[in-house]
């Protein structure tokens, strides 16, 4: 499991990557990270 800030970490280098090179993979990446910091309440297979 990831320390929050390994995933903030993470989230600011994707976003980067996604400025030069505007990938499905990336943005679909960068969704998940940004849910796990949100704190989800609900299941993740909803």
């Amino acid at each position: 499991m990831r320390s929050e800030d390994q995933v903030k970490a993470k989230l600011h280098q994707l976003k980067q990557l996604q400025q030069s090179a505007d990938s499905e993979a990336v943005r679909i990446q960068i969704e998940m990270l940004e849910w796990v910091l949100n704190q989800p309440t609900g299941s993740y297979h909803e």
